[in-house]
């Protein structure tokens, strides 16, 4: 989906990550619809309005951009889990076509309360009357104090999200979402052909999903592992151990990489050199590693880490990590293709299990 990051942004990729892929409650009959929604952040707005006939999904996001009106259109197949994107305002820029980590099962619009609530501790908190609708009122954590919160009110029988707002205690709650218009009926077939412009990537190879890049990755079952983002933990506390392993063959990687952290949540800007890790809480913790592993006992909720793979090379990998635990001590993995070079593919990864997790 296309998701603006800015103070809104925790929300949306909260609920368009569960949305997307990692679904275990369909609603059932639902998958024909037009929802539209208004979204806001900052100090502008968006209209997404979600079209969807069976298998076939049409995402229309309308904004604005200064003086610019943008268009952008996401057209999904959800039964072969590919999806193309362009932009009517940039016709000469084609169209992109992309893995679609849902499936049969993709919610959508509508709150996908499992998905949400096995990590992020849902619960109910009232009842309310919104849109001539009867709405479940739900709230989920954002931050492992439960100090920053997201509110949803759902519909009642369908699960539609009607409104979602961040909530602090010392702050309004600010709106990030709202229903603008819902309508049941099946929208025509002629909405969801593409455009000419999106003929050569309709003729390209298909694009891997999430799911087969972490098998082709790991030569494992995808199901062991969990990727890091959307950036969300566990409340249970762990100590994590952290491997650098190479693409396919999960061999060790030993090319005098080093390892950068920062334990008071990865807020700051830091400076990279050949004898230097370093800038607000970010420590270089190489000489640490036992072999490719770095233990990291009690881990934070949030942390981060930097890992420069090549000698010489000071544009790290990195990344804002939410713990998350399996077991009393837990695998984090960063997976290397190649040599791990600047533009060489990778993937962060939490071991759930199998014969990667830690015993």
């Amino acid at each position: 989906m296309f998701v603006r990051r800015d103070l809104s942004c925790v929300v949306w990729l909260l609920l368009l990550s569960t949305a997307r892929g990692q679904l275990t409650t369909k609603v059932s009959g639902l998958d024909h619809y037009t929802v539209t929604q208004a979204l806001y952040a900052g100090v502008g707005s968006e209209t997404m309005k979600t079209h969807r006939r069976g298998p076939k999904v049409l995402v229309e996001m309308n904004g604005q951009m200064g003086s610019q009106k943008i268009l952008k259109l996401e057209l999904i197949d959800l039964k072969e889990r590919q999806s193309l994107e362009w932009n009517l305002d940039e016709k000469a820029l084609g169209c992109i076509k992309n893995s679609f980590d849902g499936g049969a099962g993709w919610n959508g619009p509508f709150l996908d309360l499992a998905g949400i609530g096995e990590r992020n501790n849902l619960r109910q908190i009232g009842t309310e009357i919104l849109h001539g609708s009867t709405a479940k009122v739900f709230e989920f954590d954002v931050d492992e104090k439960g100090e920053k919160r997201v509110r949803v009110w759902a519909d009642s029988k369908s699960n539609l999200q009607l409104k979602t707002q961040v909530v602090e205690d010392s702050v309004p709650p600010l709106t990030t979402s709202e229903v603008l218009d819902v309508n049941y009926a099946s929208p025509p077939a002629s909405l969801f052909v593409p455009p000419k412009q999106c003929a050569a990537a309709i003729a390209g190879p298909r694009v891997p999903t999430r799911e087969e890049r972490i098998a082709e990755a790991t030569s494992s079952n995808a199901q062991d592992f969990q990727e890091v983002e959307p950036l969300t933990n566990s409340k249970a506390s762990c100590n994590v151990v952290f491997q650098v392993v190479r693409w396919g063959s999960m061999e060790p990687f030993n090319s005098g990489f080093r390892v950068g952290l920062d334990l008071m949540n990865g807020s700051h800007s830091y400076s990279f050199s050949d004898k230097h890790m370093g800038g607000g809480d970010l420590r270089e913790v190489t000489s640490q590693l036992n072999g490719n592993s770095l233990r990291i006992e009690g881990a934070p909720a949030h942390f981060l880490l930097a890992v420069i793979l090549v000698p010489g090379n000071n544009f790290p990998t990195s990344m804002i990590i939410g713990r998350r635990c399996f077991g009393p001590e837990t695998t984090l993995l960063l997976v290397v293709k190649n040599d791990g070079k600047k533009n060489d593919e990778h993937l962060w990864l939490w071991v759930k299990s199998g014969k990667y997790a830690t015993p």
